[in-house]
């Protein structure tokens, strides 16, 4: 199976899973339950090589993506049209995995704040549990609407474009990536 069959098989696995967590007041998550199960999930039709490496996966990585995604809170009070950046490294099984972020407050309506992401994303090193290299550069831009007084975004969608260049055994295979992702998100 190729680099891009993996992927599919990955994505695939995505498909109906489900997870749920606690987020603080300020962004942090907290809790986290389903993660091992869906991860178990995206792997199961994976070579064993490559599935091991999806179920050695740190759930400290998958908080800080979701951090990501549900904490684009400021550290200062904002009003439409204000922007702020945020910066985040996370470690993939070995790999360094930068994300600039830069938010901008683009309307409150009632409840609901929409803000706009743009990202900036760069990745290089190898997976300790398989010794793939791995070299990703790209970008995503996307809008969320978040509940005011919850904190919870509520519906979103970011588009991301990743240039790789995945090495296995000596081989270099450039690859290139454009996800459409979409969020929605009830408050309990």
């Amino acid at each position: 199976v190729g680099p891009a069959g993996m992927l599919g098989k990955i994505f695939s696995g995505l498909k109906g899973g489900n997870f749920s967590f606690s987020m603080s007041e300020k962004g942090e998550i907290t809790n986290i339950q389903g993660y091992k199960e869906m991860i178990e999930k995206m792997s199961k039709d994976l070579p064993e090589s490559s599935a091991k490496a999806m179920q050695g996966m740190d759930e400290n990585n998958f908080k800080q993506n979701l951090e990501q995604a549900f904490g684009a809170y400021p550290d200062k009070p904002v009003k439409p049209g204000d922007t702020w950046s945020k910066s985040m490294t996370m470690n993939l099984s070995g790999m360094a995995m930068k994300t600039d972020n830069t938010y901008t407050l683009e309307s409150i309506k009632g409840n609901d704040a929409e803000i706009k992401l743009l990202s900036k994303i760069t990745t290089s090193g190898a997976m300790a549990t398989t010794g793939t290299e791995m070299n990703i550069t790209g970008n995503s831009d996307g809008k969320f609407t978040y509940d005011v007084p919850s904190g919870i975004a509520t519906d979103g969608s970011m588009n991301m474009k990743l240039e790789m260049t995945l090495k296995i055994a000596g081989t270099e295979t450039p690859m290139k990536m454009d996800m459409k992702m979409t969020t929605k998100g009830k408050k309990m």
